[in-house]
């Protein structure tokens, strides 16, 4: 299957098993063993949730953007009014509208993981689609993608940010191969027209572990977002904050760790918008 270019990409995690929301050759940036003793368990395996200083956010580094992937956002006909899918990936730059209206593209991060199957979060909202189409690939060459997994999922129809998860049958990420996910929002069955059914997502290369990130599962659920961050593990980040907001929704701290995280790689538009359960695989 070859894919030369994604225009309009937004990322649903394949959720066959579903949990709520929210460079491609980048190193990940080791952490000193100072940081790792400070987010340590105590004695008796409790572990002490130290809240940090500084604000949550992401680097984006200036290299390994994705060139074939464009547009941090898609317009659709899924309303009377212009609608916008948009991924939680790294954006490299702000998005702008032209003078009609129109939205500029915008270049992607390609991201990194450590986890064989990571979740995929997009904000969608309110729309009458009812199902979209999520899709993952993996980069064979240059020229060429094959098809790991693709569903059609069934939408709540409820607006916010969602996210989706591998099932457990699908093949874990591979260490150091890049894959191209994306989520397709279905406003019009009978059509191909990717204007109509906006497709969005992202880039994401998995990282092989280290005994620092390895520690970070041993570090207080508070502090993990932080850490991963630091390690450029930026959908581990997302997953550990979403989470923790899942169990915390009225933390104000939470919150605002979440808008800082957002906030930090342009993705300002959307920092207000619920975390929200969504979406059943349907039977293919």
């Amino acid at each position: 299957m070859v894919i030369k270019s994604y225009l309009h990409f937004t990322t649903l995690s394949l959720a066959l098993s579903l949990d709520l929301a929210m460079n491609s050759s980048l190193p990940a940036t080791g952490l000193s063993q100072q940081t790792l003793q400070q987010h340590s368990p105590v004695s008796g395996g409790e572990l002490v949730a130290q809240r940090r200083r500084r604000r949550l956010s992401f680097k984006v580094r200036g290299v390994g953007r994705s060139g074939n992937l464009q547009g941090g956002a898609a317009r659709g006909s899924c309303s009377s009014q212009p609608i916008y899918i948009t991924p939680l990936v790294p954006l490299v730059n702000k998005p702008e509208l032209t003078e009609d209206g129109q939205r500029k593209e915008v270049e992607l991060y390609s991201a990194l993981t450590v986890a064989a199957r990571p979740k995929f979060f997009v904000h969608i909202p309110q729309i009458s689609a009812q199902e979209a189409k999520f899709t993952l690939l993996k980069e064979i060459n240059e020229n060429q993608d094959e098809v790991v997994t693709e569903a059609t999922v069934a939408l709540s129809g409820t607006p916010g940010v969602v996210s989706f998860s591998l099932p457990a049958e699908a093949p874990s990420l591979e260490v150091g191969k890049t894959y191209k996910w994306s989520v397709q929002v279905i406003c019009d069955p009978s059509s191909d027209d990717g204007s109509v059914n906006p497709r969005v997502g992202g880039e994401v290369q998995r990282i092989p572990s280290t005994p620092a990130i390895a520690n970070i599962e041993q570090a207080a659920p508070i502090d993990r977002p932080q850490l991963y961050s630091d390690a450029n593990a930026w959908y581990d980040s997302v997953t550990a904050l979403a989470e923790l907001l899942d169990k915390n929704p009225n933390d104000p701290t939470l919150k605002d760790e979440w808008v800082s995280l957002l906030k930090s790689v342009n993705l300002d538009r959307i920092t207000e918008a619920p975390l929200v359960q969504c979406c059943t695989a349907k039977n293919e």
